[in-house]
């Protein structure tokens, strides 16, 4: 449930991989007490549940089968780091103006259903989800954030000494892979909408192929963060790119577009807008993107230690996974 709700809150996609009944883990099976925090408890199955939400069930049986109990500690973990954030959200009387929570869910609700109220009620009924819940779900969210920047965002500092640094002593490791300029309409299907993701590619291509301008069709059909501003995505690396993406990409020359990508429940049609090979950047080129990676790593290591402090100040106290019938 948590990872549907955290799909619409950030206007992602929604529709779960299922589990085909002869595939799925026998872990899948269990439930219990997985951990408590204060006075709440999280059971397996919610974690289990979030696990399936996620790419993870992508992966082939007996990749899972291997990552299943890793990525089991890693989920608890984030489940148990939210609850406790939460909680010290409540003691430090955090609370957030009713405006706020509209102005966000306006935003989702633009974003992510083309400002159509009626869209988003569509796919919180077909998930099971009244209103009041999606929208305590946003603003916990808010408040994560809120507690996040206030706690660790705003105490970072990365100097332009400690970018020099980096820059001496990472000099091979910042050489670029092959990258492209990329520009994208991303297509899934909708609750309430009866086009199927095939149709829905058939219809932003046939505009495409009939002179409309990428950004105009991106900015009709797309649905994804990128879409107010024509699918454009940057400059991108082809090693972040899925596999099938950066077959199709490879097809293509500057300027050109593919047809329709299909990876899971969503559909791509992707523009390469221009390419670039390997290089080694200057430190001005690479200033940038230092900066955010030391920023990054500073905030991820005072996130840590955050949390840390939290759980010791807090009650928490986890349940060791039992076993499976089969002992996996």
């Amino acid at each position: 449930m948590l990872s549907v709700l955290l799909a619409l809150v950030a206007g992602g996609a929604l529709r779960a991989a299922d589990v085909a009944t002869n595939d799925a883990p026998s872990a899948w099976l269990l439930d219990g007490v997985a951990a408590q925090v204060g006075g709440e408890t999280i059971t397996i199955s919610e974690v289990m549940n979030e696990i399936r939400n996620s790419a993870w069930i992508e992966l082939p049986r007996e990749e899972r089968e291997k990552s299943l109990r890793k990525l089991y500690g890693e989920t608890l973990d984030a489940f148990i780091n939210r609850r406790l954030i939460l909680a010290a959200a409540k003691a430090a009387e955090l609370k957030l103006q009713p405006w706020v929570i509209a102005d966000r869910i306006r935003e989702i609700t633009n974003n992510r259903y083309k400002g159509n109220s009626t869209l988003l009620q569509a796919d919180l009924t077909e998930h099971h989800i009244n209103y009041e819940e999606w929208k305590k779900s946003v603003e916990e969210e808010m408040m994560l954030m809120a507690m996040r920047a206030e706690n660790v965002d705003k105490q970072v500092s990365v100097s332009p000494r400690d970018v020099r640094s980096y820059y001496e002593t990472n000099r091979q490791a910042l050489v670029t892979g092959p990258r492209v300029h990329l520009s994208r309409i991303t297509l899934q299907e909708m609750a309430g909408k009866d086009a199927t993701l095939q149709q829905l590619g058939e219809q932003a291509l046939k505009e495409l192929d009939g002179g409309v301008d990428f950004s105009a069709v991106a900015m009709k059909y797309s649905q994804d963060d990128a879409a107010p501003k024509g699918g454009d995505r940057g400059w991108v690396d082809l090693d972040d790119l899925a596999p099938a993406l950066v077959k199709a990409l490879a097809t293509l020359k500057p300027g050109e577009y593919s047809r329709l990508v299909t990876l899971g429940e969503k559909g791509y049609i992707l523009k390469k807008v221009e390419e670039k090979g390997a290089a080694q950047p200057t430190l001005e080129d690479a200033w940038v993107q230092i900066e955010r990676r030391l920023r990054i790593q500073k905030s991820e290591a005072l996130y840590r230690e955050w949390t840390a402090r939290l759980r010791r100040n807090g009650y928490v106290k986890v349940f060791e996974l039992p076993a499976t019938p089969t002992g996996r």
